[in-house]
């Protein structure tokens, strides 16, 4: 069960990577880059287990922040959208 979570998480880990590529290539690249790497991240830490208490209750503080940079990130990206040329 855990392999193929791990298995259903890489794969979805390297579809997102696709998707961000696609879209780093866009207008705004740096902001598209950081929430790439965001990305990886979130991925990176759902991979990490080490039992029931994962890690003292820290791994899911990051996943938050993580998510937290992803909303604001998508943020920058909408003003940005809207307000061309500031």
């Amino acid at each position: 069960m855990k392999k193929r979570f791990k298995a259903l998480m890489l794969g979805l880990g390297i579809i997102g990577l696709c998707v961000a590529g696609t879209m780093a290539a866009g207008r705004h690249p740096h902001l598209n880059a950081a929430k790439m790497h965001c990305d990886q991240a979130l991925n990176q830490l759902r991979l990490a287990y080490n039992g029931p208490e994962q890690f003292g209750g820290d791994r899911a503080r990051a996943e938050q922040g993580i998510q937290q940079a992803i909303e604001e990130i998508n943020k920058a990206i909408q003003f940005a959208n809207e307000h061309p040329g500031r």
